[in-house]
């Protein structure tokens, strides 16, 4: 499962320690890979407070990709589950983790100026089907960081409908969740039965139920017969937009299904 948005400030780290922590409380055995280079799930795991491990990945150069695809494979085979916290901004890391992914989550902010950001990631995500016509990735918008009154005035679902994607439960703006990302704890054990844990409670439902119904990413099962990349003849997304972008994108992208 990947965590992320190229939208800083969206309570991606927050989601996803907390997601994986709650995953992790109905029995099942949890990794949180950091492809972030400020490694704050990291971090924040690293307490040991709650039974998840935690792995330092980032991929910033295309010719770590085969590595970092191949550790991921064995971590696969170790964990119940894994989620992979992205960096925000466009890295290897994206295309490497969307391919292998089950789900995609993408926290945002329900503010305007996070949406629109929010659609950039989101034609990642259209390149991710594209590859993946036979098993494509469950994917879900988390609203995070919302107040009230947003919900009370019905805000929240006219913003976000634009974005034609699944709609998940929203994670409110809590007083608790912030205190207990400064004291670097889990809601669960920071302040069991509150209504910031009851919302990542619900959250952790959703997202296991996408999880038992996601098809099997077809890269993960061909990552043994992988062979060396060519990364001088890669190109990033971001570089390929403009006159001919799309065909240099797809190109980017298809790479990683070179054997």
């Amino acid at each position: 499962m990947t965590v992320g948005n190229l939208k800083g400030g969206t309570g991606k780290s927050t989601i996803t320690v907390n997601l994986a922590c709650a995953l992790a409380t109905g029995g099942r055995s949890v990794c949180v890979v950091d492809c972030d280079p400020q490694a704050t799930s990291y971090k924040w795991l690293a307490r040991g407070e709650c039974d998840v491990a935690a792995e330092r990945m980032p991929v910033e150069k295309i010719s770590s990709v085969e590595g970092w695809m191949l550790k991921a494979g064995r971590l696969v085979e170790e964990y119940d589950v894994i989620l992979v916290d992205l960096p925000a901004v466009v890295t290897p890391a994206v295309a490497s983790a969307f391919l292998l992914s089950h789900v995609i989550l993408i926290p945002v902010t329900p503010s305007a100026v996070d949406i629109d950001g929010t659609e950039r990631v989101l034609r990642h995500v259209r390149t991710t089907r594209e590859e993946r016509l036979d098993a494509m990735p469950q994917v879900m918008l988390v609203p995070t960081r919302v107040d009230q009154l947003t919900l009370h005035r019905d805000r929240l679902p006219s913003r976000m409908a634009r974005l034609h994607e699944r709609i998940g439960p929203p994670v409110r703006e809590r007083a608790a969740l912030a205190d207990a990302f400064e004291a670097r704890r889990w809601i669960g054990h920071f302040a069991p039965e509150s209504a910031a844990h009851a919302d990542i409670m619900v959250l952790e439902a959703a997202v296991s139920e996408l999880l038992e119904k996601a098809p099997e990413p077809p890269l993960l099962r061909r990552l043994p017969q992988m062979r060396a990349l060519e990364p001088e003849s890669l190109r990033m997304p971001e570089q390929a937009e403009g006159v001919g972008g799309k065909l240099a994108q797809k190109s980017w992208w298809r790479r990683f299904f070179t054997f």
